[in-house]
């Protein structure tokens, strides 16, 4: 949660930096009525229970994870079919044929990625690989920045479940043996993949950005250099302050 909080918070100051750079003129708009905001919280209710059912449920000892994702798939369909009837029975057969074949897609890779890990552990490539990495410097911070490098790379051309299953294996061993908590190190490889992700030119969700908003390629990738910059920011400030990554674990006993 903290370290959404501080990438969240480091997108936001870039947001208001480039209006700033730019002048760009907001448009002001009326503050919400009473009776609007109540409308807006009465149709937002049903979805806001979808995260308190599943973390409630997780957190109150009630259900696994797995069944939470379960419930709250079961919930989601109740709600679409007879709150807000925006799903028709009909509809359902279509559902779940999408629902499985991405399921298959997601499937294959974390089978395929599996066995590659194991190879890599029974091989002891990533012992060996650490012990090279190790080999090159003893310094902590040099060492994190390169296995910062090589995640933000890998995310440019991998899937981050594929690369969660990849390098997890490889790069647990060097992390392990400089003192950092694989927690902290958990944290800054889901952010690198994500901004990697987001990473012009090969970028997968330049290549979505650029669909969904109906523009070029080029001017995708240029404008999202910015925000690159300040998640980069963000990856940096938990990677190298381990605390905003482990208060909140800490603080409620989850270690």
């Amino acid at each position: 949660i903290v370290p959404g909080v501080i990438l969240g918070a480091c997108l936001i100051l870039m947001s208001l930096f480039l209006l700033r750079k730019d002048k760009v003129k907001l448009d002001k708009r009326k503050p919400s009525s009473s009776l609007e905001k109540k409308t807006a919280l009465k149709e937002a209710f049903w979805g806001l229970m979808t995260p308190i059912i599943i973390l409630g449920g997780i957190y109150g000892g009630i259900v696994t994870p797995t069944e939470a994702a379960g419930i709250a798939v079961i919930y989601g369909l109740f709600v679409g079919l007879f709150v807000y009837k925006e799903i028709k029975l009909s509809d359902l057969w279509r559902i779940l044929i999408d629902a499985s074949v991405g399921s298959a897609i997601v499937m294959f890779i974390i089978a395929f990625a599996s066995v590659f890990s194991w190879v890599l552990t029974t091989s002891h490539f990533a012992k060996d690989l650490s012990v090279q990495i190790l080999s090159l410097t003893s310094n902590k911070i040099v060492i994190l920045l390169l296995v910062n490098a090589i995640l933000l790379v890998a995310g440019c051309f991998v899937d981050a479940a594929s690369a969660f299953y990849i390098f997890l294996p490889i790069m647990l061993p060097v992390i392990r043996q400089i003192g950092v908590d694989p927690i902290v190190f958990g944290v800054f490889m889901t952010m690198n993949l994500a901004v990697g992700m987001t990473t012009p030119p090969v970028g997968l969700d330049i290549f979505m950005a650029s669909s969904v908003a109906g523009i070029s390629l080029k001017e995708v990738s240029i404008k999202v250099i910015p925000f690159m910059i300040a998640s980069l920011i963000a990856v940096g400030l938990v990677t190298f302050i381990p605390i905003l990554s482990l208060w909140l674990p800490d603080l409620l006993g989850i270690k």
